[in-house]
């Protein structure tokens, strides 16, 4: 019952926090509980700013009588405003099977799409014009398969591997995460590296010119590092700040990786010492997944930010901090918690809807799973 307790304790959260939009609705509620309908409405405006959205039935149960107030009305309407479509995106491949959580996406040379399945415990080549075939399953050592990246160079495809609850495993079997590179050719495993520490889930992955190999472990502030299927896979860098460690990207002697709580984190490639990245007070980049490097710019799938969007991050000209934010895509009507992507020439090729809140640790899923789309955005334009 301490109003002027929680919004310090909620502010001091955004601190930490900067742009959190949930956050930053909850201390407008506080300031509105005080009768201080001005400074109410000022964070409301700037969470239009941010371009998130509420349902509007949200947030008038949120602020009751409040919300009748002209000030924050007029916020309100903004923020309900950013539920509108933005962009556009053309579906590459549809993956009829609702229950594998297709979580990674990656494109070969010659055109060749893959995906990685979650709960499916495989890896699914699609064929055009037909099903997907399978290119990789539990048989050649996969559990939950996570992110994926296409080693052109060397004729691989990584896939980052390890236990997760919605990929159950037959009694006797141990959590055995590791990365896990197949030959384009011949489908054969020719590299399997585990990594030291006993790291929880090896989720996403990406690779730098030199053929370096760098992998977050979502359940620990790790990044691990290999040379290269040769190996070993060392521990790199520990981000101790660091929540939950999601997609990462090379552009450089740097590494950019998203941290689903905090933003983005700028990690050196020669000793790994990192910072939180700064950023405009109108930019969020709180629950990004996805993360790619393009022309200098990251491309970013926020699936922890509402409504679900996939932007253009630009940054400092020293590359150590963000310049800005640009919309590229949002709240589409195939858009259901978007996950990982791959630049192809001048497209982003991204999977548009895993449906991950369809798929509960425990208990079924509270709604009916539907196909998944592989969706592409005209990075040109």
């Amino acid at each position: 019952g301490d109003i002027e307790a929680a919004r310090r304790a909620y502010s001091a959260d955004l601190a930490l926090q900067p742009g959190h939009h949930q956050l930053m609705v909850e201390i407008a509620a506080l300031h509105a509980e005080q009768d201080a309908f001005t400074e109410a409405a000022l964070m409301l405006e700037a969470v239009a700013d941010l371009g998130a959205s509420f349902p509007a039935e949200a947030l008038h149960r949120r602020f009751g009588a409040a919300s009748s107030e002209p000030q924050i009305a007029a916020a309100m309407t903004r923020i309900e405003a950013n539920a509108t479509p933005v962009g556009t995106a053309g579906t590459l491949a549809v993956i009829e099977d609702p229950n594998l959580l297709i979580e990674g996406v990656a494109v070969s040379p010659d055109g060749r799409l893959f995906v990685s399945a979650i709960a499916g415990r495989r890896i699914l080549e699609m064929i055009e014009d037909g099903a997907p075939i399978i290119f990789a399953d539990a048989e050649d050592g996969l559990q939950a398969a996570a992110g994926l990246v296409m080693d052109a160079e060397r004729g691989l495809l990584w896939v980052a591997t390890g236990a997760a609850a919605q990929a159950p495993m037959p009694e006797g079997e141990e959590p055995a995460p590791a990365l896990i590179a197949f030959d384009l050719e011949t489908g054969e495993v020719a590299a399997r590296l585990e990594p030291p520490l006993g790291a929880g889930r090896l989720a996403d992955l990406c690779l730098a010119t030199d053929g370096a190999l760098y992998v977050a472990d979502t359940n620990a502030p790790r990044i691990y590092r290999t040379p290269g299927p040769e190996g070993p896979l060392e521990l790199f860098a520990e981000l101790t700040r660091a929540r939950s460690l999601q997609g990462c990207a090379v552009m450089g002697e740097t590494l950019y990786v998203a941290d689903y709580g905090y933003g983005l984190l700028r990690v050196s490639r020669a000793d790994g010492a990192y910072a939180v990245m700064r950023q405009p007070t109108d930019v969020s980049l709180i629950g990004v997944d996805g993360l790619v490097a393009h022309e200098g710019a990251l491309i970013a799938v926020q699936n922890g930010f509402s409504p679900y969007r996939v932007v253009r991050v630009t940054l400092s000209d020293d590359g150590a901090a963000v310049s800005g934010v640009e919309v590229l895509a949002a709240s589409l009507p195939a858009f259901f918690d978007p996950t990982l992507g791959q630049v192809v020439e001048d497209r982003f090729v991204f999977i548009a809807n895993s449906q991950w809140p369809l798929f509960p640790e425990e208990g079924e899923p509270d709604g009916a799973r539907g196909p998944t789309h592989v969706m592409a955005i005209d990075l040109s334009e």
